[in-house]
Formats: C-alpha cells, sequence, structure tokens
C-alpha cells in the first residue's frame, strides 16, 4: 500500500511519457535529416513544441550520463 512499495514493485509512477522511444528517433531525423524546425517536427508527432525539446534535452543529457 502507498507508493514506496509499488516502487520497489517496479511500477510506474506518474504521468506517463508523451513521446516513446520510437517517437524520438523520428523526431531527431525529421529535424537533422529532413531539416524540419522542432515546432514543424512537433506538429507531425501530434505534441507541443516544448514537450519534444524538453524530451530532447532530457534525452541527450542521460545518453550523455
Amino acid at each position: 500500500e502507498g507508493r514506496a512499495p509499488a516502487r520497489k514493485r517496479g511500477a510506474r509512477i506518474g504521468r506517463p511519457p508523451a513521446l516513446s522511444q520510437r517517437d524520438i528517433r523520428k523526431a531527431r531525423h525529421l529535424i537533422e535529416q529532413k531539416g524540419l524546425s522542432a515546432s514543424a517536427a512537433a506538429r507531425t508527432l501530434g505534441v507541443a513544441r516544448w514537450t519534444l525539446v524538453r524530451t530532447l534535452r532530457w534525452h541527450e543529457a542521460a545518453v550523455a550520463s
């Protein structure tokens, strides 16, 4: 009962991610290979621009660590 035991069981707590790993790869491809802006890539994926930018920044930091 409660969050701590749920975390120990491996349960995810909180809101689900807006972008999957596949979506993140697609966004990078659209921006880097196709030359789309972050706004256009976000529209294509159906998320807000800030959501895309924040996710890409977080993903870069996680990969660099």
